[in-house]
C-alpha cells in the first residue's frame, strides 16, 4: 500500500492513486490541496497589458498554515476584496465535528491565531451552519475561543477532582448552546480535546521520516 504524500495516510485502491509530475503519489481528493501547498505563501497576479473588458484583476494570496488539519492546510485571501476562503478549520455556528478526527489541537489553535492576523474582512467557509453566505474573522475567533473554553473547563474539572471519564458530560458552555450539534457532539469534542491534553497531540510525522512500507504487513 502506498502512502499519500499530502495527507500521510494509506492509498487503499489503485483507482484512487494519482502520481504528480514531481513524483508525489496522492489520493485523488488531495490533488487540489497539494497543488495549493506548492504555491503556498505566494501572491499570484492575474493581469495583462490590456485585460479584456469584464475581466476582474485581483491578487490571490495563498497562506500555508501548516500542521493543523492535515499537513498542507492553506488559506486563500483575495487581497483587493479582503475576502478569505477557509476550509475545515472553521465551521460557523457549529461545534467541532464529532470526535474531531485528523486534527492536531495545539497546532489548530496556533493556525487560528495566524489566520486572525491575516488581512481580510469577510470569509467563505467550506462548512457552515450560518444562514449567511459570508462569514467574517469573528467566526475564526469564536472557534479559537470555543476550543479554549473547553480546555479551561477540563482543567477546572480536574482541579475539582472530577473523575476523568465523567468530565466530557460535565461540560456546559451556554455561550455556544445555539450552535448546531451542541448536545450531540460537545461531549465528543471534549473527549478528543481532553485526550490530547492528557496524552499529547496526534503524532504528526514529516513525510520521509520513516519507511511507511515497514508498517504494511
Amino acid at each position: 500500500m502506498k502512502t499519500c504524500y499530502h495527507c500521510d495516510s494509506g492509498i487503499r485502491h489503485k483507482s484512487d492513486e494519482v502520481e504528480m509530475d514531481d513524483g508525489a503519489v496522492l489520493h485523488q481528493k488531495c490533488v487540489g490541496a497539494y497543488r495549493a501547498k506548492m504555491l503556498s505563501n505566494q501572491a499570484i497576479k492575474v493581469c495583462g497589458a490590456a485585460a479584456p473588458t469584464g475581466v476582474i484583476v485581483t491578487t490571490v494570496e495563498l497562506h500555508h498554515i501548516g500542521i493543523s488539519h492535515g499537513l498542507g492546510m492553506t488559506v486563500f485571501v483575495l487581497k483587493e476584496q479582503k475576502m478569505a476562503y477557509i476550509a475545515d478549520l472553521v465551521a460557523p455556528d457549529r461545534v467541532l465535528f464529532a470526535t474531531v478526527p485528523d486534527f492536531n489541537i495545539k497546532e489548530w489553535l496556533r493556525a487560528l491565531s495566524e489566520i486572525e492576523r491575516l488581512d481580510f474582512d469577510s470569509a467563505i467557509f467550506s462548512h457552515t451552519q450560518s444562514p449567511k453566505p459570508l462569514g467574517s474573522k469573528k467566526d475564526v475567533t469564536l472557534t479559537r475561543e470555543f476550543i479554549g473554553d473547553i480546555q479551561q473547563v477540563i482543567v477546572a474539572e480536574f482541579k475539582k477532582g472530577t473523575n476523568f471519564v465523567n468530565i466530557p458530560d460535565a461540560i456546559d458552555l451556554p455561550k455556544y448552546k445555539h450552535w448546531a450539534m451542541y448536545e450531540e457532539w460537545l461531549p465528543l469534542n471534549a473527549w478528543r480535546i481532553m485526550l490530547e491534553m492528557h496524552m499529547g497531540p496526534y503524532p504528526w510525522l514529516p513525510t520521509g521520516a520513516f519507511d511507511h512500507q515497514t508498517l504494511v504487513h
